[in-house]
């Protein structure tokens, strides 16, 4: 059985990065650049396809000096691995 969604995502910044988390739900990377010294806003969210709710899972309060640059989930679930 296929099921087809289409997600809208509004998290205020340009996805770059998506993984499925399990069988329900995706997570994702975003980043913003606020300056054009290379100055950065992070945030990993896990989009729940059920219900189409965005959870915050890290989100930056300050600028930071460099972007998300992958994250890896571990087999398990339990740990995201985030690359800077």
């Amino acid at each position: 059985e296929i099921i087809v969604r289409e997600f809208v995502v509004d998290a205020g910044h340009a996805v770059r990065g998506v993984r499925w988390y399990d069988d329900k739900s995706l997570l994702m990377y975003v980043v913003q650049e606020v300056q054009a010294d290379s100055v950065w806003i992070n945030a990993v969210f896990r989009l729940d396809c059920q219900s189409g709710r965005m959870i915050p899972l890290m989100q930056t309060r300050r600028a930071e000096p460099t972007h998300i640059r992958g994250m890896k989930l571990s087999p398990s679930g339990k740990y995201l691995l985030v690359l800077r």
